[in-house]
């Protein structure tokens, strides 16, 4: 597993726009094919170090459409993949612990890896009352760590992360939080000689957001007077 293959094909293709080989000639059709190449080796790395982690993870399964793909309906290179693992019992929900590699730049200067307590953002977006089970991560504290965030998309639908969970709580209840996620972020350099470590790392993330995903998924809320309505 080489994850520094995914990273190095976002900082070269990201943003860039694919053409199929088969209708060009020459060196662009030379270019052409060795961006899809890459492409498709960059997104078996992620696929390949994705099912390494859930094989360690008995509770969980991945996600049949797992992976995401290496270019979005637009062809154009998006710089993230995400894939989405569930627990059986709780498989027709949108709410997901998922692993990512993205490009935050209020974390790195590169791209980060990480294990979130998420959801659907394109499904529940059609119905805003679904992400109300999601923001019941709020009832929680998170685990002092430097690498434990709150993930928080606004109203104005910005992302930012925070560990504070009495600010977003605050923003929440006046009205500025669409939604919440849980991050952990997986340390780097994401390269072959640290496969391992790195393996070792997500699957103990993941582990550790199995009880958060569990109690949004039930209805036991301790803490739900404080909620905005």
């Amino acid at each position: 597993m080489n994850l520094s293959k995914v990273t190095h094909f976002f900082e070269q293709y990201s943003g860039e726009k694919y053409k199929s080989p088969k209708k060009l000639s020459g060196v662009e059709r030379e270019y052409y094919t060795a961006f899809g190449k890459a492409g498709r080796l960059a997104r078996g790395e992620f696929k390949n170090y994705c099912k390494t982690v859930c094989e360690g993870v008995l509770e969980i399964e991945m996600d049949g459409k797992s992976p995401s793909m290496w270019m979005n309906q637009g062809q154009v290179v998006d710089e993230y993949f995400w894939s989405r693992f569930k627990t059986k019992r709780h498989d027709d929900y949108i709410n997901n612990i998922a692993i990512t590699i993205n490009k935050m730049p209020e974390l790195s200067e590169t791209w980060t890896l990480g294990v979130y307590v998420g959801v659907d953002y394109k499904k529940a977006s059609q119905n805003p009352s679904l992400f109300r089970k999601q923001n019941h991560l709020l009832d929680l504290e998170i685990l002092e760590s430097k690498n434990f965030y709150y993930l928080v998309k606004t109203t104005n639908d910005i992302d930012y992360t925070c560990q504070n969970r009495d600010e977003v709580r605050k923003r929440f209840i006046e009205g500025k939080v669409k939604v919440v996620s849980l991050l952990k972020v997986i340390d780097g350099p994401y390269t072959e000689e640290r496969s391992d470590i790195i393996i070792k790392d997500s699957r103990q993330a993941v582990k550790e957001f199995i009880p958060y995903y569990e109690y949004i998924m039930g209805e036991n809320y301790t803490m739900s007077g404080w909620e905005k309505q």
